[in-house]
């Protein structure tokens, strides 16, 4: 069995990556992604899931446009990726990770947080501008403009530009990106109708992260269980409203539905999870409106407040 990544080319040359050159700096990962993503399941699963048609090339799609798709199960049972969105997540995984150790967690040790990440630090700055540069990849009607290419490879990331930030950011993008790659893969193995619905979207997360609870290694989950928690927060970014569509659940929730599944006793995980929201509430102009952390005991406590604020705030959207 032999499952491999092929980059399918949209207006770029494919020999830039096989020179070493990658679109994007996060397709440096792609091997480390496809490595775990072998290894956290049994050969055998793999090989009938082929048997029975799975196309055993995952294709990466290189393309200079706005983020529109994340991944894809297509008619033809091949996993899709795209590298903008890709890159997109790895922003958020440096910059989200970061704010919340020295903006927070070195703040709150210090007795010292005040309710905002002040970003006097450099360090702190430059999270906000890797933060900046990944949004700015999101489609937007009214700007069409993203960040363009080059300025990935001047700010901190996985190819040419790496500190401790950057390896942290690469272990648990590499695990967000595998519960992704299971999340497609658990729509072929559980035979979901290629048109989805909104149950097949709850097994494909179920599915997926199961799969990576059960077997990844005990000194590795904390890093995994922080992948798939950054990766279905990155899918909230889409847009700005919160709510999901007629296949997809609602952002909140599927973010909600896999802590619940997570030690509880860790309060980190819903730490990481709080920053991300606030970062897209931050990004859609709902800051001001935000729950303030420093209201709240724990980040359980925080977390839930976000979720009721959440609710009220998509019903009066209606």
């Amino acid at each position: 069995m032999n499952l491999k990544i092929e980059l399918s080319n949209i207006n770029h040359n494919k020999m830039n990556m096989k020179m070493g050159n990658p679109h994007y700096p996060v397709n440096a990962l792609m091997g480390n992604v496809l490595d775990i993503f072998t290894k956290l399941n049994h050969e055998f699963d793999f090989q009938v899931a082929i048997e029975k048609g799975l196309d055993k090339k995952i294709v990466m799609e290189l393309t200079d446009k706005p983020i529109t798709d994340v991944a894809e199960l297509s008619a033809k049972n091949q996993i899709k990726l795209y590298d903008n969105f890709c890159q997109f997540y790895w922003c958020l995984c440096y910059s989200s990770l970061l704010m919340y150790d020295k903006g927070i967690i070195a703040k709150l040790i210090e007795n010292n947080f005040q309710g905002n990440i002040e970003m006097s630090d450099s360090e702190l700055k430059t999270a906000y501008e890797v933060f900046q540069a990944g949004v700015g990849l999101l489609y937007n009607e009214k700007d069409p403009k993203i960040t363009e290419r080059p300025v990935f490879f001047e700010l901190p990331n996985p190819y040419n530009n790496i500190n401790d930030y950057v390896g942290k950011a690469n272990a648990i993008y590499c695990y967000g990106m595998t519960f992704i790659l299971y999340h497609e893969y658990s729509h072929f193995i559980m035979e979901h109708s290629w048109f989805g619905s909104k149950k097949d979207e709850e097994e494909a997360d179920s599915n997926a992260f199961w799969t990576i609870f059960t077997t990844v290694p005990k000194e590795e989950e904390v890093t995994a269980m922080i992948g798939i928690i950054t990766a279905l927060c990155a899918l909230i970014f889409l847009d700005n409203t919160m709510k999901g569509d007629e296949v997809h659940p609602d952002g909140d929730i599927r973010v909600a539905s896999a802590l619940e599944n997570i030690d509880p006793e860790y309060d980190h995980y819903r730490g990481i999870a709080s920053m991300c929201f606030k970062m897209w509430a931050f990004h859609y102009g709902y800051d001001k409106k935000f729950p303030n952390a420093e209201e709240s005991e724990n980040w359980r406590q925080y977390f839930d407040s976000v979720l009721n604020h959440l609710y009220y705030m998509k019903l009066a959207n209606d």
